[in-house]
């Protein structure tokens, strides 16, 4: 087998000319879902404020949705 070198490689591939030469980006962002398990709090007014305001703001600043589900201890 004919050994590729890491120069080789890029050569073959067009590299960062290739993707410069194409104009636009190699990839396109998706909207993502981060899942998030967590245990509920002790204090139950914490769960509240958590999930009425807090994940909101979360979510407009990260640009992603949060999805929380709470397990009981």
């Amino acid at each position: 087998m004919a050994r590729v070198t890491r120069r080789k490689l890029l050569k073959a591939s067009g590299g960062m000319a290739g993707i410069l030469a194409a104009g636009q980006a190699p990839a396109y962002a998706q909207t993502s879902t981060i899942h998030w398990l967590k245990w509920n709090d002790f204090v139950p007014a914490g769960d509240q404020i958590l999930r009425q305001s807090m994940l909101a703001e979360g979510e407009k600043a990260l640009g992603f949705k949060i999805n929380m589900d709470d397990r009981p201890q």
